[in-house]
């Protein structure tokens, strides 16, 4: 697949200017959606979105965007990425259109007149007093990407679902790799605790008569054995513990 064309990078934020980003690349498609839920979340006629891969969205601001949930009308839960000072949304963490894409809102780019929409869907929706451009593109309901999408936009989003899955794929080998190399904490803990209570409780056998009726007769010093052993059991637990602290 050729590489994208040079596009000039695109930069945008919230509101008071903590969170700060810069598109990277051209999106894969824009579009605007009148449906009830985005006129009511977005507090407008419509909402507009430009979406594009979630690597091709860089960070430049004094804070990164951070995760927040909000809960739609119609009841869906969505992950977004925003500021938690002035709570702004600068972009949907999870587009609906594949794994490892990202909607951004058109509104918090720089200049977002740039980003006309390539569509406008749920028009059913619309206010009566919006017009919309005469050769402007709409649809009843929701596009079907496969459908309106360029080519290209794509042939760009099939590499992002690659990729995604690999990452994903490669992320869960290392942590099944690492649960069957790694014993955890809590196990090796108990193994410890196991072994050191077994050394405890084993008597040691008589080599003679002699030795075996002193073994015998001096309780108190079994005792003894037994208390320092649990004493140094719990002296190395208590190292172990203060040296994990410390990392």
């Amino acid at each position: 697949m050729p590489n994208p064309r040079p596009f000039p990078a695109l930069a945008g934020g919230c509101a008071c200017g903590d969170v700060r980003y810069r598109m990277e690349t051209a999106p894969l498609y824009c579009f605007a959606c009148h449906c009830p839920d985005c006129q009511r979340q977005s507090g407008s006629a419509f909402a507009a979105f430009a979406v594009i891969e979630n690597d091709r969205v860089t960070s430049i601001g004094r804070c990164p965007p951070q995760k927040m949930t909000i809960a739609r009308p119609s009841g869906i839960t969505k992950l977004v990425m925003g500021c938690t000072r002035c709570k702004t949304i600068v972009w949907d963490a999870s587009s609906a259109f594949s794994v490892g894409t990202v909607g951004i809102k058109v509104g918090s780019f720089d200049f977002p007149n740039l980003m006309e929409p390539d569509m406008h869907m749920y028009v059913e929706s619309k206010v009566s007093w919006l017009p919309l451009p005469k050769d402007a593109k709409t649809c009843v309901g929701r596009f079907d990407a496969k459908e309106v999408w360029p080519k290209s936009s794509l042939a760009r989003l099939e590499v992002c679902k690659a990729k995604f899955e690999k990452e994903q794929k490669e992320k869960t080998e290392k942590e099944r790799a690492r649960k069957d190399e790694v014993p955890s904490q809590e196990e090796e803990e108990e193994k410890e605790q196991e072994e050191e209570e077994s050394q405890a409780d084993r008597t040691p056998t008589a080599e003679s008569p002699e030795e075996k009726d002193v073994e015998e007769q001096d309780a108190d010093k079994e005792f003894e054995k037994r208390q320092k052993a649990l004493e140094e059991r719990l002296e190395r637990l208590t190292l172990k513990i203060s040296q994990q602290a410390r990392t």
